[in-house]
């Protein structure tokens, strides 16, 4: 049996932003904007640019950590 880790900003951010993983990984740092309102954009479907606002616990700003959630996979 194999255990995956997967922390949960990385889910909260992927379920905030409704962005693909493979569009998620493709993400540079300089796109991201963490001022308060946080943003995120990147290139999604049909090759246009999208901008998504961020919620406080998606772009870190809630400051508190969260346990990493175990996938029986």
């Amino acid at each position: 049996m194999c255990l995956v880790v997967v922390r949960q900003p990385v889910i909260l951010f992927l379920y905030n932003t409704g962005a693909r993983a493979s569009e998620a990984a493709k993400i540079d740092v300089a796109a991201l904007t963490l001022d308060s309102p946080g943003d995120v954009r990147f290139l999604g479907k049909g090759r246009k640019i999208r901008t998504c606002p961020l919620w406080p616990r998606s772009d870190g700003t809630d400051r508190h950590p969260l346990p990493p959630m175990v996938d029986p996979l």
